[in-house]
């Protein structure tokens, strides 16, 4: 029998977010404001805070999308065509803000989270610290796929146990390696 090696995976949600900046915008800010930075920045989603940097909120481009499109006369194909329109100029980000928001904790284990994303339907979901100050935004997609990953190549130990385990926990979260052991 083979010796176990020690394997770095990321484990926590701290892991997948390190050094990653977190876009966050202000009830009061521009709609107008907030589209041009999550077109610079190439993120679908960010964080609201308060005056103190709590979180308050989340927008995504979706959310965006289908609180202000609805008024307007034609159906548009991206964020860049809502620009255009003169409607929007007024709007803020509370306007299209996702208030209440269900969030995750930088020290929760990767496989909770999918699981809560699962279970509550979010494609995105804000991560904060122990102050409710928003350190990310993670996709329940991102998440998945680091987990196929991780338990892809820990399918290869020679550990029956640990076999069965991993195994389980694929089962669990729907990976759809049920039958490859």
């Amino acid at each position: 029998m083979k010796t176990q090696r020690s394997y770095s995976y990321l484990e926590t949600l701290g892991d997948v977010i390190e050094d990653r900046p977190v876009l966050t915008f202000h009830a009061e800010d521009a709609l107008l404001d907030v589209l041009h930075r999550m077109k610079e920045t190439a993120q679908t989603a960010g964080a609201v805070v308060d005056k103190e940097g709590r979180l308050i909120g989340m927008i995504t481009e979706s959310n965006i999308m289908r609180r202000v499109a609805p008024s307007l006369k034609r159906r548009l194909a991206s964020l860049d065509d809502l620009c255009k329109f003169k409607s929007i100029e007024n709007l803020i980000a509370l306007d299209v803000i996702i208030s209440e928001t269900d969030m995750l904790h930088m020290d929760d284990r990767i496989e909770d989270a999918v699981d809560i994303m699962e279970y509550l339907s979010h494609p995105y979901m804000p991560v904060t610290d122990s102050h409710k100050k928003p350190v990310g935004i993670v996709s329940f997609e991102e998440l998945k796929h680091i987990l196929e990953k991780k338990y892809g190549a820990l399918k290869s130990l020679d550990d029956p146990v640990s076999l069965y385990m991993i195994q389980r926990k694929l089962n669990d979260l729907n990976l759809g390696y049920a039958n490859t052991f």
